[in-house]
């Protein structure tokens, strides 16, 4: 299951907080509210743990949010670049990682332009 950094941070100080309560409640003598607290802390964790993976899974943020932690981890994602003229034929081709920026000269008073940098 594909979580981010900070969903398993969440779930972990869930977790570590539920089984500290219920530590407390083992230590002041009373077993059943120390198993109860574990019950829900187990509960709650797996609940929040089915809720980001269907945020990652169903949502374009999720999507995104998924995409930019796998790039930041694997220092980029690979890509297949080609470009092409009017005619058809190759000018360039590169597969590998890159970095792209974007941008924006201005030309005249009235429009713009579009220059994408390309790092590799």
């Amino acid at each position: 299951m594909a979580l981010t950094i900070a969903n398993w941070i969440v779930i972990g100080l869930i977790f570590i907080l539920g089984i500290s309560c219920a530590g407390y409640l083992f230590c002041n003598d009373s077993k059943s509210g120390a198993i109860i607290m574990i019950l829900i802390t187990i509960i709650l964790c797996f609940g929040i743990l089915v809720g980001f993976s269907w945020w990652h899974n169903n949502t374009a943020s999720g999507a995104r949010a998924m995409k930019d932690f796998q790039s930041n981890i694997h220092n980029g994602i690979n890509r297949e670049i080609t470009i092409t003229a009017e005619d058809g034929r190759e000018i360039f081709h590169y597969e590998g990682k890159i970095i792209f920026s974007l941008k924006v000269k201005r030309v005249c008073d009235t429009s713009s332009i579009m220059v994408y940098k390309i790092q590799f």
